[in-house]
């Protein structure tokens, strides 16, 4: 995935919202203002007893599973069939580009196909890569943050055939539809988006536990129970700790608590009680290109935490467990969904239309875009 630190880099840390609009727990500050929930939705409910403590979205609305396209693999320039990186192959004359046939077309990368289908035979999308593509990148670079929120807010994409402005029949399969949608939310639509969060990344470079800026466990829960449980949307999350950033659209959880005790010293100090909560989070996770639509790669992360409740019966804080606590993400983000402008519109009609596309001759094996099946 990205590193966050500069615009160079995919997954970009995401602008929160201002924090000036006062919660209506502002007053007892039960946590840091970038974990405060509010900032996301003043709407939003705090009573644990009538937060739902599961929901999942229907499989209708459920993430797709897809590749994050590493820089160090070419990202979208990547001929993915064939495992070809834009320094591995010789990009075609804007003449040779007219003349290329269906079945050729077809093993192209997604960049290539797009251009095509513009009409844009220099390929700029490659020219663009340029400078974000390489050897020498690190692995986990790439356009998860384009990946997740395409995944939430669009349909997974079926192979389809479309002609280009010169009569050339393009293919597309699920998997170049899937790289272009994820580019645009990296790239193209950036500045387009919508999107607001809670928690800080923690960018030690390491996986210790004195991250304090993590989302609160608290927040955590009014943020999963509302957005999920009330409002039957998605959201994303970085589920990794440390300087690497991996995002992953989360579409489930499951909470059930164990028990309560007495408020601890360093409660909030509005704390009447505390509730041991287990979480389980439902989030897909990352998978090679292929042509056709393909089943969700499904991952689980378990969470213990303390809610510390008011007199009210508000969740007012929370502390994890320092034991079985479980990874924690270092933020959770949600976005809302992009138009397809900026001279990319045609990507709407290949990610809205229906229809199969002529499958290759040879339906190539899925080359792998990671060196590495991470656990996050």
């Amino acid at each position: 995935m990205k590193n966050l630190a500069s615009l160079s880099l995919r997954c970009l840390l995401l602008s929160a919202l201002s924090l000036t609009a006062l919660s209506p727990l502002a007053n007892a500050k039960p946590w840091e203002p970038d974990s405060d929930p509010f900032t996301v939705n003043r709407n939003y409910s705090a009573f644990f007893a009538e937060l739902p403590l599961s929901a999942q979205l229907p499989d209708s609305e459920r993430p797709w599973s897809g590749p994050y396209w590493a820089d160090k693999k070419g990202s979208i320039g990547l001929r993915w069939q064939s495992g070809e990186r834009p320094w591995d192959y010789k990009v075609y004359s804007p003449e040779a580009a007219k003349e290329l046939k269906s079945d050729e077309i077809a093993k192209l990368s997604p960049a290539e196909k797009f251009d095509l289908l513009r009409g844009e035979y220099t390929f700029p999308i490659l020219k663009d890569l340029q400078s974000i593509t390489g050897k020498s990148k690190k692995l986990w670079y790439g356009i998860c943050t384009g990946w997740a929120q395409a995944s939430l807010h669009f349909d997974q994409p079926k192979p389809i055939t479309l002609a280009g402005p010169n009569g050339q029949l393009i293919p597309f399969g699920s998997g170049d539809i899937k790289a272009l949608a994820s580019y645009y939310y990296a790239f193209p639509g950036e500045e387009d988006r919508v999107t607001a969060r809670i928690g800080t990344r923690c960018d030690r470079g390491d996986d210790k536990r004195d991250c304090k800026r993590d989302v609160n466990a608290g927040a955590l829960h009014i943020m999963l129970a509302n957005r999920l449980g009330l409002e039957k949307k998605g959201l994303f999350a970085d589920m990794a700790k440390g300087i690497q950033v991996w995002q992953h659209p989360i579409y489930g959880f499951s909470s059930r608590a164990l028990g309560e005790r007495s408020p601890r010293k360093d409660a909030s100090p509005l704390a009447v009680k505390e509730v041991h909560v287990k979480t389980t989070l439902n989030y897909a996770k990352e998978t090679d290109a292929t042509w056709e639509v393909n089943s969700i790669r499904e991952k689980t992360r378990h969470l213990n935490y303390w809610l510390e409740i008011d007199a009210d019966g508000q969740i007012v804080g929370g502390k994890y467990t320092l034991i079985l606590g479980g990874r924690v993400p270092d933020y959770v983000w949600i976005s809302e969904p992009l138009t397809f402008s900026h001279g990319w519109e045609l990507l709407s009609r290949l990610i809205t239309s229906k229809g199969t596309s002529p499958v290759p001759s040879k339906n190539p094996e899925p080359v792998e875009t990671s060196d590495e099946d991470t656990d996050f």
